[in-house]
């Protein structure tokens, strides 16, 4: 597991969560009592920076782990660790696909459907050369840079929003530093209230990308239809003001 978190006192918890939760799986008491995890996390850090040093033997070790078969105890232990390492360092890149299908109005800004049509050839790509995408970043953390959220910033942005309007991540998940959108304001207010009257009409070129992504574009007049009419209704004075007003 130490492969795809950095060795810290911070992420103890996580490594001996992920060992109970495999003894548990079998049935097994834990005996290794609490104070043991400080000598465990220093024979940890010891293997971290010794492998970080030799990508050779990085990439080895990986491989060899996900070739291996086992039951019982060990395939426990084996299933744990697999579960830390898949999609590690890649996990942004499973939010903005999981936004890219979600059909979400925000897809409408033309930079983030520029990205997100960017993105998603790229990701295609990389699943049909890369049998061992989920894990390519623990085997190599440079592997795949095309996939780097730096080069999304307005779909990161609206992939990490999404997920938190959505209860998919916490509201306390922090953005990585790399992200640079320029476009917060109006990502927002898709994200959290359907504006349509801000964007204006989609493009045919906006369209055709759109399709391309699965978007249902065929619904987009009703959809654009109705949702300026919710917007005019929110602009009007209640009728409960205006009548109060002419009293």
């Amino acid at each position: 597991m130490t492969l795809s978190k950095p060795v810290t006192t911070q992420n103890v918890p996580a490594f001996s969560k992920r060992w109970r939760a495999a003894l548990a799986s079998q049935n097994i008491t834990d005996l290794i009592p609490a104070t043991a995890w400080d000598t465990i996390t220093a024979v940890a850090m010891v293997f971290h920076n010794i492998v970080n040093g030799k990508p050779d033997l990085r990439q080895e070790i990986v491989e060899r782990m996900l070739r291996i078969q086992k039951t019982g105890p060990e395939n426990a232990i084996l299933s744990q660790i697999k579960l830390v390492w898949e999609y590690s360092s890649l996990k942004a890149v499973v939010y903005m696909d999981l936004f890219i299908k979600s059909h979400c109005r925000a897809l409408e800004i033309p930079a983030v459907l520029d990205q997100a049509i960017e993105l998603h050839e790229k990701w295609e790509s990389a699943k049909s050369e890369d049998p061992l995408l989920p894990y390519s970043r623990v085997r190599d953390p440079n592997s795949h840079p095309t996939l780097n959220q730096s080069h999304y910033p307005d779909l990161y942005y609206s992939a990490i929003s999404y997920a938190k309007a959505n209860k998919l991540i916490g509201d306390n998940f922090q953005m990585s530093s790399a992200h640079q959108s320029v476009h917060t304001v109006m990502i927002d207010k898709y994200i959290k209230r359907m504006v349509a009257s801000e964007l204006g009409d989609l493009s045919e070129e906006s369209k055709t990308k759109l399709k391309r992504l699965g978007y249902p574009v065929h619904s987009y007049s009703r959809r654009r239809a109705r949702d300026l009419d919710s917007d005019e209704e929110e602009d009007e004075e209640p009728p409960s003001r205006r009548a109060r007003g002419r009293q």
